[in-house]
Formats: structure tokens, sequence, C-alpha cells
């Protein structure tokens, strides 16, 4: 803590307390967060929460013009054809997804087999 900041602390006013701590707090929340999103799990993170929150204001502003341009009819069947997809979607998926999280790194340290050819 350098000179200046530690007389306000000590034997300042309020005013000059308030501010000489503010300083100090400023300056380690910037530190703190650098260090936090220098660590790739909370930088990842933070990265898939901006990415659903941009694709669920698109998707708004996309209704939101759909609603605007086409009759109260020809959006609700949009809306329910594209649930009905969705959900077909879901459902022929299977679980495969989850799978695929729990299965690929099992078998991804396991030798290839491809009948002695190696096709690397």
């Amino acid at each position: 803590m350098n000179l200046k900041l530690h007389d306000a602390l000590r034997r300042g006013n309020d005013a000059d307390r308030w501010a000489a701590a503010n300083t100090r707090l400023t300056a380690l929340a910037g530190t703190r967060v650098v260090t936090h999103f220098r660590i790739p799990l909370y930088r990842n993170g933070y990265a898939l929460l901006v990415s659903s929150a941009t694709t669920s204001a698109l998707g708004l502003f996309y209704w939101i013009l759909a609603a605007r341009r086409y009759s109260a009819d020809t959006v609700g069947l949009g809306s329910a054809t594209l649930s009905a997809m969705m959900l077909l979607s879901g459902i022929s998926q299977l679980g495969l997804n989850s799978a695929l999280v729990r299965f690929v790194p099992l078998v991804a340290g396991l030798p290839r087999r491809t009948g002695g050819q190696d096709l690397t």
C-alpha cells in the first residue's frame, strides 16, 4: 500500500477514508477478475452463458418480428411446427448426447483395431 493511501486511511476524515478504501478495493477487485478469467473453466462457463443469452435474445427478437409481420394463425402454426420438430429431434436422439459424453473418453484411450491397417 502506498504512503498516501496509508496516511488517508490512518488520519483522514471520513470522505478521505472512503475514497482510499474504494481505491484499494477497486484495485483488488480488478486483479481478482483478471485472475478469475485466466482459469479456462470459468472462461468457458462465461462463454456458454453469453452464448445462451445471445441465442435467447435473438430468438425473442425473431418471434417479436414474426408477430409484427404475420398473422396470429401463421405465427401459431410456425411455433407449433417448430415445437413438434424439436420434440421429435429430442426423442430421436435417445440420449445419445449423454452417451457420447460418457463413453467417448473411455474409447479414446484404447488402441484402434483396423484389421492390420493403419488409417492415420
